[in-house]
């Protein structure tokens, strides 16, 4: 069944869109209503390679207000891969002259679009690049000739209307889902080295709704007790504050209890201290393990050796029997060393396994559930003090002196145990490092 009134689908009247763009023998005319990026489109829609002439619609000279009329072409070459033209005007009244202007599109002295120009930028939001790299992918994907120095150029100049852009962007989100600082924040820093100087980055973020309160980079040499307070009463004027989270430099204490926070040493660093000197300890002996071993192993071989060139025999063997007494000898001392190998051995598996037994008992003071839990965990081990080896005699003693600050997790489950936030954050941002 045919249809009576049969609709019809008209996009765009053909006078409309012959006053944006219209052909004349090889010549395709553009004017400065459409965008360069709708040129690889046109071509591949009318299957054929034109020479791309940008016009204005109904220029007029701003003199004496009489029609500019053409005269001749400017070359251009469109991200430095495609050379298209542009109209130039003049008026025989004044004598003025202009060239068609793509400004909307592309930069003022620039080769490149701004989109083209965009994407190293857009490239960093979504992966850490070298300059380099971003400008490959561009030349990769977009056919484009792109130097490093043009994408370092391209993201320095637009950085900054981004980050502002961004920063309105997350401010209107938090206002909106009325996220609020918890109180709870996570401190950390890190040395970074720009144009071969060492810096420190200066991090805190909130422990719970993940918010960045700061995050500033200064010289590694004003980095010192006083530029921390500081950082610390700007950062937190006029915000929630209970707790800071941070590692074990000596100067945190002093400076947030000034501030008026409670602090509270992440648990990860305290044990990292005590893995750090112990695990160069175990390796060490698992060495002297793995040598014994060795030598256990080719002892026992050299004792088949032996057996195998004489077989042993019942009974002593004769004293004229010089060569089997000396291999009995030879195998009878082998068999003396193996013996006391296997005992050091032992001793020293014990040993290690011994270290790991008091490592796991020191890791489960800081997973308690509570306080209480915490100190009888600590109080049980640190009885057996004088049994323990040297390493963790030492661990124990600095322990002791630093439980209240490292054990607040366990009085308020707000506060995380860890600084891992802070760390998980410089692995994103600076994954290099």
């Amino acid at each position: 069944m045919q249809l009576k009134n049969k609709p019809v689908i008209k996009f765009m009247d053909d006078n409309l869109f012959n006053s944006f763009l219209f052909c004349e023998g090889e010549k395709l005319y553009l004017s400065t209503a459409v965008s360069p990026n709708f040129i690889p489109i046109a071509e591949e829609i009318l299957q054929k390679s034109y020479k791309i002439v940008y016009y204005e619609l109904n220029p007029i000279c701003p003199i004496c207000g009489q029609p500019l009329n053409k005269n001749g072409l400017q070359k251009f070459i469109l991200n430095k891969n495609k050379i298209i033209y542009k109209q130039k005007y003049s008026c025989k009244c004044c004598k003025y002259y202009q060239t068609t202007s793509l400004e909307t599109f592309i930069g003022k002295y620039c080769n490149y679009t701004l989109e083209i120009k965009e994407l190293s930028l857009n490239f960093s939001t979504i992966s850490y690049s070298s300059y380099e790299n971003k400008a490959n992918y561009i030349n990769l994907i977009y056919d484009v000739k792109m130097s490093r120095q043009t994408s370092y150029i391209s993201q320095s100049a637009l950085i900054d209307q981004y980050l502002d852009k961004e920063e309105k962007r997350i401010n209107k989100l938090i206002k909106e889902l009325n996220i609020k600082p918890s109180g709870f924040y996570n401190y950390d820093e890190e040395f970074i080295k720009i144009s071969k100087e060492i810096y420190v980055r200066m991090t805190i973020i909130d422990a719970h709704t993940r918010l960045i309160i700061n995050d500033q980079i200064i010289r590694r040499e004003d980095f010192t007790k006083e530029t921390i307070k500081k950082y610390f009463k700007e950062s937190f004027k006029g915000l929630k504050l209970n707790t800071i989270i941070t590692d074990g430099y000596s100067a945190y204490p002093e400076i947030i209890e000034e501030i008026g926070a409670k602090h509270h040493s992440c648990t990860f660093h305290i044990m990292q201290r005590l893995m750090l000197p112990l695990q160069k300890h175990i390796n060490k002996r698992n060495r002297s393990i793995k040598s014994l071993e060795e030598k256990i192993e080719k002892n026992t071989e050299k004792i088949e050796q032996l057996k195998n060139k004489m077989p042993p025999k019942k009974g002593r063997a004769k004293k004229t029997d010089t060569k089997r007494i000396k291999n009995q000898n030879q195998r009878k001392k082998l068999k003396v060393e193996n013996d006391r190998n296997k005992f050091k051995l032992k001793q020293i598996k014990n040993e290690v396994k011994e270290c790991l037994k008091y490592k796991e008992k020191i890791s489960k003071i800081f997973k308690s559930k509570s306080i209480k839990t915490a100190m009888n965990r600590f109080n049980k081990l640190n009885e057996k003090f004088d049994e323990m080896p040297e390493i963790i005699q030492d661990f124990m003693k600095k322990l002791s002196k630093k439980l209240e600050i490292t054990l607040n997790h366990t009085k308020n489950r707000k506060i995380p145990s860890t600084n891992n936030l802070a760390e998980l954050l410089f692995r994103v941002t600076f994954p290099g490092k």
